[in-house]
């Protein structure tokens, strides 16, 4: 940092003005983040907050920067801004737009291709901000996974009671399934769509192929269709729409041959 401020005065400094370092170490203690950065902005009157290392000492931060309107660059902060939505933020972590969930997705994504696949799960972590916001992502794929899951396992089931009970469980009763030469409402409708794909190819199973991508209440993912064992004889993606924690649309999307 030292080195860019002399660059930067030495070629005129930042929009006019001669570039000014103030830095306080906060030795990693979290108790003593709202001193340090009430003294930056009250008394040292900064214009811009470079924060510390991690989540643990950038979100006791984010209450003064909002407060005073600040711009804050945070380093490897994981979900500091995931509540607040605070458009002066800004971090410098390779987790893309939902970081809490983005730490575990390759977990979950190799769990689904296990056979069996796992059923259960435990999460373990230390009593700190940066390990409970990935349990909370971790708990979000966990309900995620559990939903892609139980809803491959109801279009590969046979028919029949526990079909029946698991479609009223996992699909809205006005469930809409739009295929590309079909659509069906309802838990009916549901049942109706399952019986026509086993009908017209008896003894392929839907297996998921890619990761799990979501934005909102949408989920997608890309399938195979085949007999276990042997090359699948279709591909495509499900678009799952979301409503209460039910699946409240099913949109097919089936590749070209």
């Amino acid at each position: 940092m030292e080195n860019w401020v002399d660059d930067v005065n030495r070629n005129g400094g930042l929009i006019g003005r001669e570039v000014q370092l103030i830095y306080y170490d906060d030795q990693t203690d979290a108790s003593s983040v709202p001193g340090i950065y009430t003294q930056l902005m009250d008394v040292d009157k900064v214009d811009i907050v470079l924060g510390g290392y991690g989540t643990n000492t950038l979100a006791p931060a984010m209450p003064l920067i909002v407060d005073r309107q600040r711009y804050f660059v945070g380093l490897m902060g994981l979900g500091v801004n995931a509540t607040l939505k605070y458009s002066g933020y800004f971090v410098m972590i390779p987790t893309g737009p939902r970081p809490n969930s983005a730490l575990t997705e390759g977990f979950f994504e190799l769990a689904s291709r296990q056979s069996p696949r796992p059923r259960t799960v435990a999460f373990v972590s230390a009593d700190a901000e940066f390990a409970r916001n990935p349990i909370l992502g971790a708990t979000e794929n966990a309900e995620i996974e559990s939903i892609i899951t139980a809803h491959l396992d109801v279009w590969n089931g046979p028919a029949g009671t526990d079909r029946d009970e698991s479609i009223a469980e996992l699909y809205a009763s006005d469930v809409f399934v739009g295929e590309p030469e079909a659509a069906y409402k309802g838990h009916a409708g549901m049942s109706e769509a399952i019986a026509a794909l086993q009908t017209q190819l008896p003894g392929t199973v839907i297996s998921r192929s890619g990761p799990v991508q979501m934005a909102q209440d949408l989920v997608t993912y890309s399938w195979t269709l085949g007999v276990d064992g042997q090359v699948p004889i279709a591909s495509g993606r499900d678009v799952l729409v979301l409503r209460e924690g039910k699946i409240a649309s099913l949109y097919v999307l089936i590749d070209a041959a």
